[in-house]
């Protein structure tokens, strides 16, 4: 007889964590960023890059920038200093902003 393990769930439990892998990260940490001269889609990617090395970000001279913060899946603490504009924080996924 053939066992089909496809109806099996999976064991492995959900860690909190994401970054136990990571040699660059810094937890604990806060990373500063200043968005004053930066378009949204610059201001996006530089923080998903950073929240991939950092769990605590604060974001200074936001402008009113509109989808800040989008789409961002880290574990992640972001805290923004400033007005931040229509749609901050859509769609996230663990992270607290």
């Amino acid at each position: 007889m053939v066992s089909n393990n496809s109806n099996k769930k999976s064991s492995k439990k959900s860690n909190n964590n994401d970054h136990n892998n990571n040699p660059n990260y810094h937890e604990n940490q806060i990373f500063e960023l200043d968005f004053s001269s930066m378009t949204p889609r610059e201001a996006n990617q530089k923080i998903k890059k950073i929240a991939s090395q950092y769990n605590k970000i604060m974001i200074k001279n936001p402008n009113a920038m509109h989808y800040l913060v989008a789409g961002l899946t880290e574990n992640t603490q972001i805290e923004i200093k400033g007005s931040a504009g229509y749609f901050a924080g859509t769609m996230l996924d663990k992270t607290h902003l």
